[in-house]
């Protein structure tokens, strides 16, 4: 299971963001918030983890 600890400002920007660069659909990340800033509440710390039964499919073969 490959995981990845990322930092952004919403939920929904690191997906569009980390999906193309690990040539995966948005859909197959499982996001997890592992700390939330208490000083920069829009600041978030999340855990990335592949889906376990997806394979790394090239965004062009979704359609």
């Amino acid at each position: 299971m490959l995981e990845y600890v990322v930092q952004g400002k919403s939920l929904e920007e690191i997906r569009t963001e980390w999906a193309p660069k690990l040539g995966i659909l948005p859909q197959n990340l499982t996001i997890e918030v592992i700390e939330r800033s208490e000083y920069y509440p829009q600041k978030l710390k999340i855990r990335l983890t592949l889906k376990d039964n997806i394979h790394k499919t090239p965004l062009k073969q979704a359609n």
